[in-house]
């Protein structure tokens, strides 16, 4: 009878825990910014590329179309496999080194752990069990925070 109480206080506790564990784990995306210290020479334009906005502002994935400067380097990391989160704060921290664009050199995903999830039901005499792997990813993504010549 002890046993069957405590498989059933394990069992009716696992949603709450499990709701526990994932809001303590609930952090954001880190960035870092360092600054370009050194000559801007003329950094490489191409004839014609693509962009897209985040946030309100472009992110090119290739060398961009008119004249820039280098600003600095921005490196984010998200303990989450979430792309436009990661870039928007890339974005954000562009933004207050006064940047008009970033520039992604390194967009990758890393897998971080599989996160296992069991459960257990009382039935009667017996228990149902099931179980599931989930792959935990996050995403890193390393950028150049540029300003247009001319502005």
């Amino acid at each position: 009878m002890y046993k069957l109480k405590t498989i059933w206080l394990l069992c009716a506790l696992s949603p709450f825990m499990l709701l526990l564990i994932s809001v303590a784990g609930c952090a954001g995306p880190t960035t870092q910014f360092s600054a370009y210290r050194g000559e801007q020479g003329a950094w490489p334009v191409s004839t014609g590329t693509t962009a897209r906005s985040v946030d309100g502002m472009l992110v090119y994935e290739n060398v961009p179309e008119r004249p820039y400067e280098v600003l600095g380097s921005i490196s984010t990391d998200n303990p989450y496999d979430n792309v436009d989160a990661t870039l928007t704060a890339a974005v954000r921290r562009a933004r207050e080194a006064g940047a008009d664009a970033i520039i992604v050199t390194k967009n990758e995903r890393t897998l971080e752990s599989v996160s296992t999830f069991a459960y257990a039901s009382p039935m009667g005499q017996s228990a149902y069990a099931t179980g599931s792997a989930r792959p935990m990813y996050s995403r890193h993504v390393t950028c150049y925070a540029i300003r247009w010549k001319g502005n």
